[in-house]
């Protein structure tokens, strides 16, 4: 009789909402089990975008090394498929090299999509379908799509933060265009050790506050402004929907 390998390889995936710790406990459990760091933010994938994206600094990496950051430019377009393929791909190079693959990052759909085995078809952005949820987060609020969101995929809604109305706008999206979030699985393809962080929500608030007034401290605007003029950074790009440079605009 031929036996097979149907051993899973191991990862460990870091989860939890903005200033919560996730890159530094990413960097110490990496150093506690020989691992790598594969970063799951949707932001920071674009090059040039490092304040506004609190983007893991040279000195925060301690010598571990991160994957899947600054790989596209601010003006490209990129997807969910496309980073659960590259990670894909990471996490066999990292296993193969005798260490630990770790996912870090506050994308939720990003983390679940690769974890669950969540199968997209070749779904294309739909404008018209993102402006009618862009409406009604206007004139519903951000409460209504999350609960919009629970209804139709309950278990990619607890991995997103509610407060973050791109992604799950994004996801929203995706599922009314042909991408079952629930079913559409190919099968869980990894023994993964999730990891989610919690914190009480006023001292959450007051690191955000913090962490805001160290990017701009430390050149928000500038970076911003270099974007624009030197990148080619506008409205309609993908990358400017990130909270922390959408706000900017209307400043130029």
């Amino acid at each position: 009789m031929v036996q097979t390998n149907c051993v899973k390889p191991k990862i460990i995936a870091i989860v939890g909402p903005t200033a919560s710790g996730k890159t530094s406990l990413g960097v110490e459990i990496a150093k506690a089990v020989n691992g790598e760091i594969i970063s799951a933010d949707s932001m920071q994938i674009y090059k040039h975008m490092d304040i506004g994206t609190a983007k893991v600094t040279i000195k925060e990496k301690s010598g571990i090394p991160h994957h899947l950051i600054d790989i596209v430019d601010p003006t490209e377009r990129y997807s969910v498929a496309l980073w659960v393929q590259e990670a894909k791909e990471k996490i066999k190079d990292i296993i193969s090299r005798g260490k630990t693959p770790i996912i870090v990052g506050g994308t939720g759909l990003y983390v679940t999509s690769l974890i669950k085995g969540y199968t997209f078809y070749d779904v294309d952005e739909n404008t018209t379908l993102r402006g009618e949820y862009r409406q009604k987060l206007e004139t519903m609020g951000a409460d209504a799509l999350y609960n919009e969101l629970t209804r139709k995929a309950p278990d990619l809604a607890k991995t997103i933060d509610p407060h973050k109305t791109k992604a799950i706008i994004r996801a929203l999206e995706l599922i009314e265009s042909g991408a079952d979030l629930n079913n559409s699985t190919t099968g869980e393809d990894y023994n993964c050790l999730l990891i989610g962080l919690e914190l009480d929500r006023v001292e959450l608030y007051d690191r955000i506050n913090t962490r805001v007034d160290k990017m701009m401290n430390d050149g928000l605007l500038e970076e911003f402004n270099n974007l624009v003029v030197n990148h080619g950074l506008k409205k309609e790009h993908q990358s400017a929907g990130a909270i922390g440079y959408k706000e900017l605009f209307p400043l130029l």
